[in-house]
């Protein structure tokens, strides 16, 4: 894998959301299982020249997601408490990693909805971060897998972020740039995806 650059950067996102109806092709949905808080810590890479997106990490609430996921996905769940609620256009978030093999890391914050949402325009950061039409995950023995996805391209419209606690990156050991940092508010998508393939 080959880090993907904007303006000759590397990117990292903490992003926060939400599933809902999450289900195998050809079946009905299931809402004990299929509707979860997830939290995902991701970098946006290529491989074989094909742009996707890397997770360091996938924190989630469900235990069977992530059993699934670990195994078929080859991604790197974590089980998580996790809670949110939406206030007077507020949204609270907030996530507490219970993973045996990786705990603590935590997040807490609050982000504005936004009532104006468009396409981000081609050439943009926002096209760079959210025009990815596949994930690449890695085994333990090296082997690098490309699983494909398909959805709308993303709305998205812009918030405020008020940042309480947010541990989510450390293990990296990166200083991070001064000021708040880049934020868009999306009001959700329909994605299909499809099992990975080896690619490497």
């Amino acid at each position: 894998m080959e880090i993907d650059t904007f303006d000759s950067a590397g990117w990292i996102g903490v992003v926060p959301f939400f599933m809902a109806a999450t289900r195998p092709r050809c079946m009905p949905p299931f809402p004990p299982v299929g509707n979860f808080a997830e939290l995902n810590v991701r970098t946006y890479v290529r491989v074989n020249g094909v742009a996707g997106v890397y997770f360091f990490s996938l924190d989630a609430c469900s235990p069977l997601a992530v059993k699934l996921a670990r195994r078929f996905f080859h991604l790197n769940y974590r089980h998580a408490r996790m809670s949110h609620r939406r206030e007077s256009g507020w949204i609270e978030y907030q996530s507490q990693r219970t993973d045996r093999l990786d705990p603590g890391a935590a997040l807490h914050v609050r982000f504005k909805s936004s009532d104006t949402m468009q396409t981000p325009a081609r050439g943009t950061l926002e096209s760079f971060l959210t025009d990815r039409w596949c994930l690449f995950s890695a085994s333990k023995d090296g082997r690098v897998f490309q699983g494909d996805i398909h959805h709308a391209p993303w709305q998205l419209g812009n918030t405020q972020v008020s940042i309480e606690t947010d541990t989510m990156t450390e293990f990296l050991n990166l200083s991070r740039p001064p000021g708040q940092p880049h934020a868009m508010y999306a009001a959700g998508v329909d994605v299909r995806a499809w099992l990975p393939r080896r690619v490497v």
